[in-house]
């Protein structure tokens, strides 16, 4: 087997090729090499964190949500589209419809720690302490809350 195919085969190094392509400009070749490391692995959050990055950049925000809905329909087991979903809702301050996909991506991974850091602190950060505390007390294990 030629050990370049097995490099060229893996999301990370695509994705590092996608970087490559977007710093020069080059929107088409990034586009595609994006959507390769996303049908290869699209569960793995960095490389849709850099999808909707392309989308943000080329002023395609909304588009780059519905590209994210799609996948997560195509790929119901998977939590890690509607996270991302929703930390673009809450950058761009649509906290309702956050929280909404939030509590969505909770039931498709409950206590999943990556989901739980994000929704806690957004919480807190905007003041949310009774839905924080709540928040902590539903989920098992050891907490200074129980």
């Amino acid at each position: 087997m030629n050990t370049w195919m097995t490099i060229l085969d893996r999301p990370w190094a695509i994705s590092t090729y996608f970087k490559s392509y977007l710093a020069q400009d080059e929107t088409d070749l990034a586009w595609d090499e994006i959507q390769a490391a996303v049908k290869l692995d699209p569960g793995r959050l960095e490389i849709l964190r850099q999808l909707f990055y392309f989308f943000r950049e080329t002023e395609r925000w909304e588009e780059g949500v519905e590209w994210l809905e799609a996948l997560s329909k195509e790929h119901p087991h998977l939590h890690t589209p509607l996270l991302v979903i929703a930390q673009a809702q809450a950058e761009k301050d649509q906290w309702k419809e956050a929280e909404k996909t939030l509590k969505a991506t909770l039931r498709r991974a409950p206590h999943n720690e990556e989901v739980l850091l994000f929704y806690s602190s957004e919480l807190g950060r905007r003041g949310q302490k009774k839905e924080l505390i709540k928040l902590l007390r539903s989920e098992p294990g050891p907490s200074p809350f129980h």
